[in-house]
């Protein structure tokens, strides 16, 4: 079935939106902050204006064009960048712990599903952050992002309260991790307002 007669049209639609957006704001960086259901490789190659990107939370291990052949196996070769300790809340089926997290940035170049042999390849970024030593029997976090968005990390720090100022030194595990809260608040928010269209 073609994107454009599926639910997931919403993204491409919204990336057009931001094209238009872009137009009135010239000067301005846009960017659409997509949850899992935006993981459509139809969105990863669409046209969009300079200035406009996009950061996508992964749902498929994808191909790719290394060594390893796939996305998550790709990012579990890339450079460890540190580490950032999460204290968790208790939850109505798990108490209260502190999750250690390791963070990975690379560059990656996704190929298209079998289905959609006709598009291209595309090169992106991703930040992978997961939770090392998970408790037995509870689902270790993770984040792994797609963005076209080079400067990914330092978008991302900025949300965890890096100003990314000249003086001030590269952001840490512990800001990047802020970073990944806030935008999971962010996706959160957005499907809430959304969940009644």
């Amino acid at each position: 079935m073609p994107v454009t007669e599926k639910e997931s049209v919403k993204w491409l639609e919204g990336l057009t939106q931001l094209g238009t957006l872009k137009e009135r704001c010239p000067h301005m960086r846009l960017v659409a902050v997509c949850d899992r259901e935006a993981d459509i490789y139809e969105l990863f190659v669409a046209e969009r204006p300079a200035g406009v990107d996009w950061l996508v939370r992964a749902a498929w291990d994808r191909g790719v064009v290394h060594p390893q052949r796939h996305l998550w196996a790709t990012m579990g070769a890339a450079p460890l960048l540190g580490h950032a300790e999460v204290r968790l809340p208790p939850r109505e089926k798990s108490q209260e712990r502190l999750a250690l997290l390791a963070i990975r940035c690379a560059p990656v170049r996704l190929r298209p599903p079998r289905t959609r042999a006709r598009l291209s390849e595309q090169e992106v970024y991703a930040v992978w952050a997961r939770e090392e030593a998970a408790p037995p029997g509870a689902e270790p976090l993770e984040w792994m992002l797609l963005t076209t968005l080079g400067e990914a990390i330092a978008w991302v720090a900025q949300l965890g309260g890096h100003f990314g100022r000249k003086h001030d030194r590269p952001p840490g595990p512990t800001v990047l991790w802020r970073g990944f809260l806030a935008l999971h608040e962010i996706t959160q928010m957005y499907r809430i307002f959304r969940q009644n269209e």
